[in-house]
């Protein structure tokens, strides 16, 4: 909500059309690792670059279904007709990633649940023949006044094990001031020999 009332409120004072807007808030949903609510499901939609298949279409990557998101709302809905597919999963990648997939919703699941204000998504997506495992999160506490959002992105390739990846936090405390703490940190490529046949155990 104040994300839209913020939104609103720079159109009306820069006597900008909202639709105008439009692709700029785009952008920057997509580089912020936005959430958008799946209308009619609880289920949310990580707007970000691993996720996209153009501006306004992203991919849930739990059902692997293309969503149509209204930036100016944050509201996601099935695509309809016309809209482009969801990228092919690799053979070889299909059951890798779906084990991937269920661990790390289980794991947001577990960080977000619980707290107020507080809502977070993960997923695992495909580009080429590396795996995306991408978690974000954003907590809003207005009373305390606090906003923080919490993005990071791993990139895994079973074929040589080679995993690396980027965490960014941002937290704002407003009370009273303005104070804001930023952490941004790349991890370079680690040896994961052995995880696919590890992720796919039952056991």
């Amino acid at each position: 909500m104040a994300l839209l009332l913020c939104t609103a409120d720079v159109s009306k004072a820069l006597k900008i059309p909202l639709t105008k807007l439009l692709p700029a808030l785009a952008q920057q949903h997509a580089k912020s690792f936005t959430l958008a609510d799946i209308e009619g499901e609880d289920e949310k939609v990580i707007v970000c670059p691993a996720a996209a298949v153009d501006v306004r279409h992203f991919v849930h990557s739990h059902s692997w279904r293309v969503m149509e998101v209204d930036h100016g709302k944050l509201k996601a809905r099935p695509a309809g007709e016309g809209a482009p597919p969801a990228p092919e999963i690799p053979e070889g990648l299909r059951d890798l990633r779906t084990a991937l997939d269920e661990r790390v919703r289980s794991y947001a699941g577990s960080v977000f649940a619980g707290q107020s204000g507080a809502q977070g998504a993960a997923g695992v997506f495909v580009r080429g023949e590396e795996l995306m495992l991408v978690l974000a999160g954003e907590r809003r506490d207005t009373e305390n006044f606090l906003a923080s959002r919490w993005a990071s992105r791993w990139a895994f390739s079973p074929g040589t094990g080679q995993l690396r990846g980027r965490v960014e936090v941002h937290s704002h405390y407003f009370e009273n001031g303005n104070l804001q703490a930023k952490f941004d940190r790349k991890f370079e490529d680690v040896s994961l020999a052995g995880i696919g046949a590890a992720a796919t155990d039952p056991a």
